[in-house]
């Protein structure tokens, strides 16, 4: 049984706990920004550092191959720790400044990006094979899913304590993480590490390559542009709750109900995962999400009620797609290159993100929320339509017959 793994329940719990100080970070930044500055302009550009450092996740991929993977685990999280803790003095002290959190805001995010591709890496090194569709979805709502959640919770805390209190109890869940990856007993291959840890060039560049492969190239490109323009939502969303809702809660309720359908896609997606080819699967899924969101974003005027219900079922598409794509890129790469090719697709994917949150802050300023939020949704559309008629995609088995790569 996958919940009786003792090192999968100390990877999961240190996942949440991790998500949970993220998220925490997170909302409360962006509204802490807003709250000095009264600038859409800035809150994109707290959007534009939040999403950078994933851009550099590629430089990140030979470093966890050849490292322990749980020493560097440990390591990233003492530095997020000690970054904290420095914000909690600059409020104590009342000398926070809005450039202060900005640059605060780029380093802990790095340090960020290090932990999740490692949690990916160890995975399929605690789990067995015929339980990695399982461990993903699980993980997947642990981070993606929860980190929602928390994000809505913290944003309707906002309104109830103190942001030195927030702050204070983010430096708690990041804490947790370090001494739950101390309990985590996993064998790692001391041969891998020195037999190839000589040449980090050679290695990137063989992450790359993988990369590089048509196939991904398939899934990544488009994938890239509507991390653009998920990037420019994300930054929209205060001002749309200033605009239309009641400012703190309709957006942390708004957050909240994007973790509940990522929660809800990735839970179920185990049940369906073989009763269609993943290119299907994937196809149609973008497609019913880009049609719900549409359809979520003018509801907003009708009624709250059905915008977040509309919203939840909207995004349970998106949670059950981001399980696939995550045991797709466990699947198709060799063990020894899990490190590289996962940080190097996260990279891709995320290269547009900075752009899109300075847009999405302009754009808001310049035209309109319900704009933005509109972009998104037709994104989804043409994504879906791209998979759909893309052969090499719909060709693809279910999901627990996919192959490593040929080349």
């Amino acid at each position: 049984m996958l919940f009786k793994n003792k090192n999968f329940q100390l990877l999961l719990w240190s996942r949440i706990s991790s998500n949970i100080g993220d998220s925490i970070f997170y909302i409360v930044s962006m509204w802490a920004i807003l709250e000095i500055s009264g600038s859409p302009m800035l809150t994109g550009l707290a959007g534009f550092l939040f999403t950078l450092p994933s851009i550099f996740n590629v430089l990140f991929g030979p470093l966890i191959d050849r490292s322990n993977p749980k020493k560097l685990y440990i390591f990233a999280s003492i530095l997020q720790v000690l970054l904290l803790g420095v914000i909690l003095i600059t409020v104590g002290i009342g000398d926070m400044n809005v450039w202060m959190l900005l640059f605060i805001i780029f380093f802990l995010t790095i340090f960020s990006e290090v932990v999740y591709p490692i949690e990916n890496v160890l995975i399929p090194k605690v789990v067995k094979k015929s339980q990695l569709v399982k461990a993903n979805s699980v993980m997947s709502v642990a981070y993606q899913g929860l980190d929602f959640v928390f994000n809505g919770l913290s944003g309707i805390l906002i309104g109830f304590l103190a942001i030195s209190m927030l702050y204070s109890l983010n430096l708690v869940f990041f804490l947790i993480p370090i001494f739950l990856m101390l309990l985590l007993k996993v064998n790692i291959s001391k041969e891998k590490r020195e037999g190839e840890g000589n040449n980090y060039k050679k290695e990137l560049l063989e992450g790359l390559k993988v990369v590089n492969h048509p196939l991904l190239r398939a899934f990544l490109i488009p994938l890239t542009i509507i991390n653009f323009l998920f990037a420019m939502i994300l930054v929209t969303l205060p001002s749309f709750a200033n605009q239309y809702g009641n400012g703190p809660s309709t957006y942390g309720l708004t957050i909240a109900f994007l973790g509940l359908g990522s929660m809800l896609g990735a839970l179920f997606i185990d049940k369906f995962r073989t009763k269609q080819r993943l290119g299907i699967m994937m196809s149609a899924g973008f497609i019913l999400s880009g049609c719900t969101w549409l359809l979520m974003v003018f509801s907003i005027q009708l009624s709250e009620i059905i915008f977040y219900i509309l919203l939840a079922i909207s995004y349970a598409f998106i949670g059950a797609i981001n399980v696939l794509f995550t045991v797709l890129f466990q699947k198709l790469p060799e063990e020894k290159m899990l490190g590289r090719v996962n940080t190097a697709i996260e990279s891709i994917i995320s290269f547009a993100m900075p752009i899109g949150s300075l847009a999405g802050g302009f754009l808001t300023e310049l035209a309109s929320p319900i704009f933005v939020l509109c972009l998104f949704g037709i994104g989804l559309i043409i994504l879906g339509g791209f998979y759909l008629f893309n052969r090499s995609i719909q060709n693809l088995p279910d999901i627990d017959k996919v192959e490593k790569l040929e080349w």
